[in-house]
């Protein structure tokens, strides 16, 4: 009997400390201390509205294909941040990106993109998201 009191307090115990410490910041918990590596995001990404983007490395320089008015991209990985300028030849417009890199599944590399984007000249960014998830 005391045994089995003994066992259970300390599945408790353990179960308890473990909580506690899983908490924090969900955003922590998403990407990894110190960032990624930048040939970690080559590949393709459903970007919704913005279509397929495909990304290729060259060194540290990333450069993108994607399907909306013909859109082109490059830029570079900086710890959880990709970020660079856009171009879409369909309609001539260009601007700025900024994504957010994170892990919301079992992966090394990031699977998700959380960004936003902004015309070249504008201070602020646009209200829409450009948002993107690994195929």
């Amino acid at each position: 009997m005391k045994k089995t009191f003994i066992a259970m307090f300390l599945t408790l115990l353990t179960l308890s400390v473990t909580l506690l410490f899983a908490g924090g910041d969900p955003d922590d918990m998403q990407r990894p201390i110190g960032g990624f590596q930048y040939d970690q995001i080559d590949g393709k990404w459903d970007c919704g509205e913005y279509g397929v983007l495909d990304l290729s490395t060259d060194g540290p320089t990333i450069y993108g294909t994607y399907t909306f008015q013909d859109g082109i991209l490059q830029g570079r990985v900086q710890g959880t941040t990709f970020s660079g300028t856009w171009e879409q030849r369909g309609n001539q417009k260009k601007g700025n990106f900024e994504f957010r890199l994170e892990i919301r599944r079992k992966s090394a590399r990031p699977t998700h993109m959380v960004g936003k984007w902004n015309y070249a000249g504008d201070e602020g960014w646009q209200e829409s998201p450009w948002n993107c998830a690994r195929k």
